[in-house]
C-alpha cells in the first residue's frame, strides 16, 4: 500500500481483501536496477546500512523512524545515507527526505529530479553532490537498491504545509485545514500485478492522503502540501485569525430552526470565507495585481502582506500575517452583480408580461450595455402591469444598497434618450 501523508509518499507492503480482490504490495525492483560496486551484495539496504560504520548513526535514525522494514523488503530503493551533521532527534520527517523509490545511480542526469518519501525533489549536482550535499562514497550496491553516502544531511526545508504544521501560532488555520483530510484508494495508480489461487487479482495497491479543501480539482486552495508547484500564501496567525473571525462572523448569520445547526453553519462559512483567498500562484511582492487560486482579484497586493514576515517554503513563499489584511469588497463580500438578459433566477407571470433579450449592435440606440443585452419587459395589455422577479445570490446579513440600470422606456422618435435612468432602493 502506497500512502502519502500530506507531502509524503510512502509504499507498505501489506494485504487486504476488499471489493472481492487481494491487494498485495509489492514491486521487482530489478527492473530498476542498474550495476553498481559489488560492495554490499547479498545485502538489503537496510543490512548494508547497519554494517557501515560510517552510516550505521542514520541506520539507528532509520530503525526509530519506522522505515527498516521497508528498507530489508524487496522494493527498489536508493538512499542517501548522510554521515556526518545528525540530527538524531528529527525522526521520520528527515528520514524520508534521504530515501527515494527505484534505483538512482550517481550517473542519473542533472535535469532528472528525484522524489524522496515524503514528496520531496533533488537532483544531482554537476559537482558529483547530491541535492547540494558532496557524496562521499556513491553506487554501494545492495540487493534491493543502491546507497551514496552523503557528507552530511540534505538541508531540510518545510512546504507550504509544513510550515502550517509546525508553527503553534498557526493553529487555527491548521485545525481547520487539517479537518478535511482523508485517506484514498488510489485506483489509477494501482497496479494489477498477479492473480492469487482463487482467481483474484493481485494489486501493487496505492493509496493516498487527499484534503478536498485543498485538492478539489473545482473548489480546491491550492496543492500547498506537494511539492510539484509553486504558491504564495498568507499565513493568519492565531490572533490575526480571530481578528478576522470576529469581523466575518456576524455577515455569515444563518437562520434553522436548530440553533446549534445554525451556529455551525456560520462558523464554517466564515472560516471559509477567511481561508479562501489565503494561496495565490503568481508572486505577491511587486505585483500590480494578483488572483487567488478562488478567482479573487486583488488590486493592491502590497497591502496584503503589509507588516508580514516572508517565509521561504520548498514550494513557494509563506507570508506570516499578525493581521490579515483583506479588502473585503475584493474578498469575501464582494458587490453582487446579477445581469437582468440570463435566465437563471428570473422569473415572471407569462399571462401578464412578455420578456423579449435584445442585443447591441452597432446601430442601436445604445450603447455601453453590460454584456452588450438588456431585457425588454412589455404587458401582454394595457391593463396589466409589467412585473419580472429577480433572485440575488449570496446575500450576507446586512444592509445593501440596491441599484437598477434603466434603459429609456422609449428608443424611437422624438423622445428617444441615450441616458439611462438609475434606480436606488435601501
Amino acid at each position: 500500500m502506497t500512502k502519502r501523508s500530506l507531502s509524503r509518499s510512502l509504499r507498505m507492503t501489506i494485504q487486504m481483501v476488499a471489493f472481492g480482490g487481494l491487494f498485495t504490495a509489492c514491486s521487482d525492483w530489478t527492473d530498476h536496477y542498474e550495476d553498481g560496486p559489488a560492495t554490499g551484495q547479498g545485502l538489503s539496504v537496510m543490512q548494508l546500512l547497519e554494517q557501515d560504520s560510517q552510516t550505521a548513526p542514520f541506520a539507528n535514525m532509520v530503525r526509530q523512524a519506522g522505515y527498516a522494514d521497508l528498507l530489508g523488503s524487496s522494493q527498489a530503493l536508493t538512499v542517501f545515507a548522510p554521515t556526518g551533521g545528525l540530527d538524531a532527534t528529527a525522526g521520520a520527517r528527515t528520514v524520508a527526505n534521504h530515501i527515494a523509490r527505484h534505483v538512482w545511480p550517481s550517473s542519473t542526469p542533472q535535469t532528472v529530479g528525484v522524489e524522496m518519501l515524503n514528496g520531496k525533489i533533488y537532483e544531482f549536482d554537476a559537482d558529483g553532490g547530491f541535492a547540494g550535499t558532496p557524496i562521499t562514497l556513491a553506487d554501494q550496491r545492495a540487493d534491493n537498491g543502491l546507497v551514496h553516502q552523503l557528507r552530511s544531511q540534505i538541508p531540510y526545508v518545510n512546504n507550504l504545509y509544513e510550515h502550517i504544521q509546525d508553527r503553534p501560532e498557526l493553529s487555527e488555520l491548521y485545525r481547520f485545514i487539517h479537518q478535511f483530510d482523508e485517506v484514498k484508494f488510489d485506483a489509477d495508480n494501482s497496479v494489477e500485478i498477479d492473480i492469487d489461487g482463487q482467481g483474484r487479482p493481485v494489486y501493487d495497491s496505492v493509496f493516498v492522503s487527499y484534503n478536498r479543501l485543498l485538492e478539489d480539482p473545482v473548489y480546491g486552495l491550492g496543492s500547498i502540501a506537494r511539492e510539484d508547484s509553486a504558491y504564495n500564501m498568507l499565513l493568519p496567525t492565531d490572533d490575526a485569525w480571530q481578528q478576522a473571525y470576529e469581523r466575518i462572523a456576524p455577515s455569515f448569520r444563518v437562520y434553522d430552526a436548530d440553533e446549534a445547526v445554525a451556529d455551525s453553519l456560520q462558523d464554517l462559512r466564515t472560516r471559509l470565507a477567511i481561508v479562501e483567498d489565503l494561496v495565490y500562484r503568481s508572486a505577491i511582492a511587486g505585483a500590480d495585481s494578483v488572483v487567488s487560486t478562488t478567482g479573487s482579484t486583488i488590486h493592491e497586493p502590497a497591502a496584503l502582506i503589509e507588516g508580514t514576515t516572508r517565509l521561504d517554503a520548498s514550494n513557494g513563499t509563506a507570508y506570516l500575517c499578525p493581521t490579515l489584511n483583506y479588502d473585503n469588497r475584493e474578498t469575501w463580500n464582494k458587490p453582487i452583480e446579477v445581469e437582468a438578459e440570463q435566465q437563471n433566477g428570473r422569473t415572471y407571470n407569462n399571462t401578464l408580461t412578455s420578456v423579449y433579450q435584445r442585443s447591441v449592435t452597432a446601430s442601436s440606440l445604445v450603447e455601453g450595455v453590460s454584456g452588450e443585452s438588456y431585457i425588454e419587459v412589455v404587458p401582454i395589455s394595457t391593463s396589466t402591469n409589467p412585473t419580472v422577479i429577480f433572485d440575488i445570490p449570496n446575500i450576507l446579513a446586512g444592509t445593501y444598497d440596491v441599484y437598477c440600470v434603466f434603459l429609456p422606456p422609449r428608443l424611437r422618435g422624438p423622445l428617444r434618450s441615450s441616458t439611462p435612468r438609475r434606480s436606488t432602493s435601501r
